[in-house]
C-alpha cells in the first residue's frame, strides 16, 4: 500500500461507499463500480450527503469515481481490489471468477463478507489469485469504527498479508485484528450470541427494556445504545438474518440454541417493527417521547424508571454465560486472546474485552501522569474527559518546570477517546450561581498564567490531539509550539454556547491564528468547530506547520518527531481594526454574547496582557447573567444545549 494509490470498490452501497470514501479520506484514488454507473453515481452521492460526513472535507469526493462494474477493465492497474456486493455466497463467486482475468498480476483481493466463508468463496479459482485473495471486514461507517478483521485463506500469502496490514495501519486510522475463516469471525460470532442471550435473559426474567439498556451501557463500559438500542439501530431483520446464517453454519456452538429468535422478536418483525429505519422496533418515538416496549402486549409505554435493582439477576446471568462462551471458542475463531479483546473495543466501543472484563483488568488511573518517552517528557491528560480545574492547571505547570530543568520536549496527550472537552463545568456553574466572582477570576486568572507559561516555555512543547479539543482543550493544543492532530479531531471554542466566552487565551490565540477580528469572531461566535483534521486544517484552527496523522496510535511517535523540528514563528497580533457590525442573525442571549466575545477582540490593544485581561472582564459580565448561568446549567443536567 502506498501513497497515490489505485482502488477498486465493487459495490456503490453503504458499506462499499462508506469504504470508498475511507480509502479516498487517505489519500487514494478509488473507482466505485456497481452495475450501473447511474447505480456508482447514486453511490457517491450518498457519500457525498451522509450526517455524520463520510468525508473529511467534501473536496476529497473528487477521488471518487463511479464506473460500471460490467467493465472491469479499471482493475489491470489496481493495487487492490474490495468486493462489497450482497451477502450471497454464490454471486461472490461468480464476481471473483471474472476478477480473475481482469486484476493485474500484483493486485490485491479482498472481500468484505461479515461472515461467509472465504475459502468457500475461492475454492474455484486459480493459485495465484488466492495467494492474493483474504477477507478485510470493514464495520459500518468505516470512518468511526476504527476495526477491520483480516481474515487468511489457507492459501493466502502470510508475507503479503503481513505488508498488506502494516501498511493499512500506517495509511488509514483503522486497526487490525487477524481472526480465523470461520463463521462470523470474532466480531459477529460474539455479538450476535451475546445480544440474543441479553434479550432471552430479560424475556425469561421480565426486565423492561430501558432497565436492560441502562444495565448494559456505560454501566458496563460500553456505548449508550447498550442492547435494545443497538438492536433498533442494526435492524431486527438484519440481527434475524445473522442468526439464521450462525444457526445454520455452527451445529456445535455451545450456545446454538440461544440464536433462535426469542417470540417477541419473531412477531415484531412480522409486524414489520423491525427498528428505527421502520420508526419501531423496541423503541418507538412518537412527537418527542421515545416510547418503550411492554413484554407482555407488545405495545409501547412511557419509559419506567430506570431502576437498575430490577436487572441485577440479568448481570449475573449473562456475564458468566458469555465470559465461559468466548473461553471455550476463543480458539476457534482467533489465535490471540488479544486480538478478541481488541476486536469487541475497537468494533463494537467497548472500554474492555471479555478476557479483560473476566479477569478484571484495573481501570486505568485518573490523575494526570507525566512519563518518558524517547528523551521526550509526555503530559497524559487523565480523567472523566480530561476537562481542567486548578489541580490539572497546576500539574501542567510542575511539567513544564521539569521539563525546561531537563531540557527536553515536553507533549501533552490525552487519555481515552478525547484529548480534552474543557473546563470543569459543573464547577464553573457553582461559583456563578453563587455569584462568586472571586473565585471564578482566580480560576480563569490561572488557567490564562498555565497556557502562556506553555506557549512561552523554553524547549519545543506538542499537543498530540484527538477526539473533543474543545474549550481548554483547544486553548492548550492552541498554545503549544506544534499540534499534531488525529484524523478524527473536533477542534474549537464552543463556549458561546454554554453562555460564556473562551477565557483560557483562547480569544486571543483565535485572533492570532487567524489574523483579523472578524474571523476569529466568527469562529468562536458561530461554533466553528471542526468536524475532522482535515477540517480544523481548512478552517485555519490548524497551520501548515501542525501534522495531522493517518492512524491516532501513532499520534505519539509523530507528536515527538514534530518535537525535533524547528519552534514555528509565532503570529504577531494583528492591528487593532475598531468595533464590527454585529450579525443581525445574533438575536437573544446570543448577541450579548457576542457583544462581549467583540469588545474582547476590538475594544483596545492586542497585545497578549491586554487581551487576556479583557477576556477575563468579559467573563465576569457574563458569569453573572441569569441566562448564562441557565445555558450552563442545562446542559449539564440534560447533556443538550439551550437557546435563550
Amino acid at each position: 500500500m502506498q501513497d497515490q494509490a489505485i482502488a477498486v470498490v465493487i459495490g456503490a452501497g453503504t458499506m462499499g461507499g462508506g469504504i470508498a470514501a475511507d480509502l479516498a479520506n487517505a489519500g487514494w484514488t478509488v473507482h466505485l463500480l456497481d452495475q450501473t454507473v447511474a447505480l456508482a453515481e447514486a453511490g457517491k452521492r450518498r457519500v457525498e450527503q451522509s450526517s455524520p460526513p463520510l468525508l473529511y472535507v467534501p473536496e476529497l469526493a473528487g477521488r471518487i469515481v463511479p464506473g460500471c462494474a460490467e467493465e472491469l477493465s479499471v482493475c489491470a492497474a489496481a493495487d487492490w481490489v474490495i468486493e462489497a456486493i450482497a451477502e450471497k455466497l454464490v454471486l461472490k463467486q461468480a464476481l471473483l471468477s471474472r476478477l480473475e482475468s481482469a486484476v493485474g498480476p500484483e493486485t490485491l483481493i479482498t472481500s468484505n463478507t461479515s461472515g461467509l466463508s472465504l475459502t468457500e468463496m475461492s475454492k474455484h479459482c486459480g493459485m495465484a489469485f488466492r495467494l492474493r485473495f483474504f477477507g478485510t471486514h470493514f464495520f459500518n461507517p468505516p470512518r468511526y469504527l476504527k476495526l477491520v478483521e483480516v481474515v487468511p485463506t489457507p492459501a493466502t500469502s502470510s508475507d503479503m498479508l503481513h505488508e498488506f496490514i502494516a501498511g493499512l495501519e500506517a495509511q488509514t486510522n483503522h486497526r487490525v485484528v487477524v481472526a480465523k475463516d470461520t463463521p462470523g469471525f470474532i466480531s459477529t460470532r460474539l455479538w450476535i450470541t451475546h445480544l440474543l442471550d441479553t434479550i432471552h435473559t430479560a424475556i425469561e426474567q421480565n426486565i423492561p427494556v430501558e432497565v436492560v439498556d441502562a444495565l448494559t451501557g456505560p454501566a458496563l463500559g460500553r456505548p449508550r445504545s447498550a442492547t435494545f438500542r443497538m438492536a433498533d439501530l442494526v435492524g431486527l431483520d438484519i440481527i434475524a438474518s445473522i442468526a439464521k446464517n450462525q444457526y445454520e453454519s455452527l451445529p456445535d456452538d455451545p450456545l446454538r440454541e440461544r440464536l433462535r429468535l426469542p417470540e417477541p422478536l419473531e412477531r415484531l418483525i412480522a409486524d414489520g417493527r423491525t427498528g428505527q429505519k421502520a420508526g419501531a422496533g423496541f423503541y418507538k418515538r412518537v412527537g418527542r417521547e421515545i416510547l418503550a416496549l411492554d413484554w407482555q402486549t407488545l405495545t409501547y409505554r412511557s419509559r419506567q424508571e430506570e431502576n437498575t435493582a430490577l436487572g441485577k439477576e440479568l448481570v449475573g446471568t449473562i456475564l458468566p454465560r458469555f465470559f465461559g462462551y468466548v473461553e471455550a471458542i476463543a480458539g476457534e475463531i482467533s489465535d490471540s486472546e488479544e486480538a478478541i479483546d481488541n476486536a469487541m473495543c475497537w468494533g463494537f466501543g467497548w472500554q474492555k474485552g471479555p478476557f479483560a472484563m473476566s479477569r478484571r483488568a484495573p481501570d486505568p488511573p485518573a490523575t494526570p501522569a507525566l512519563s518518558e518517552y524517547e528523551g521526550a517528557l509526555v503530559f497524559e491528560l487523565r480523567g472523566k474527559l480530561n476537562v481542567f480545574d486548578p489541580p490539572l492547571c497546576a500539574a501542567v505547570l510542575e511539567a513544564v518546570s521539569q521539563a525546561e530543568a531537563r531540557g527536553c520536549p515536553l507533549i501533552f496527550t490525552g487519555q481515552g477517546s478525547c484529548f480534552s472537552a474543557g473546563y470543569n463545568l459543573a464547577r464553573l456553574v457553582a461559583a456563578m450561581e453563587r455569584g462568586d466572582l472571586e473565585a471564578i477570576e482566580a480560576d480563569m486568572k490561572q488557567c490564562q498564567e498555565t497556557f502562556l507559561r506553555v506557549k512561552h516555555a523554553t524547549i519545543p512543547t506538542v499537543a498530540a490531539i484527538h477526539g473533543y479539543t474543545l474549550g481548554a482543550g483547544c486553548e492548550l493544543a492552541l498554545h503549544c509550539g506544534r499540534i499534531v492532530a488525529s484524523p478524527e479531531t473536533a477542534l474549537g471554542l464552543p463556549e458561546c454556547a454554554v453562555g460564556v466566552i473562551p477565557c483560557g487565551g483562547g480569544v486571543k490565540e483565535a485572533l492570532f491564528r487567524f489574523g483579523s477580528a472578524q474571523a476569529a469572531f466568527e469562529a468562536i461566535a458561530f461554533n466553528q468547530n471542526s468536524t475532522s483534521a482535515h477540517d480544523a486544517k481548512k478552517r485555519g484552527w490548524l497551520r501548515e506547520s501542525d501534522v495531522i496523522v493517518r492512524n491516532a496510535d501513532q499520534l505519539l511517535v509523530e507528536a515527538r518527531g514534530a518535537a525535533r523540528l524547528p519552534v514555528p514563528k509565532l503570529t504577531g497580533s494583528p492591528a487593532h481594526i475598531g468595533v464590527f457590525v454585529l450579525p443581525a442573525s445574533l438575536a437573544g442571549h446570543d448577541r450579548v454574547i457576542a457583544q462581549q466575545l467583540a469588545w474582547v477582540l476590538t475594544g483596545g490593544p492586542t497585545d497578549e496582557a491586554a487581551l487576556l485581561e479583557r477576556e477575563r472582564a468579559a467573563f465576569r459580565v457574563l458569569a453573572l447573567e441569569p441566562l448564562s448561568i441557565a445555558r450552563m446549567r442545562t446542559l449539564l443536567d440534560t447533556g443538550k444545549p439551550l437557546k435563550n
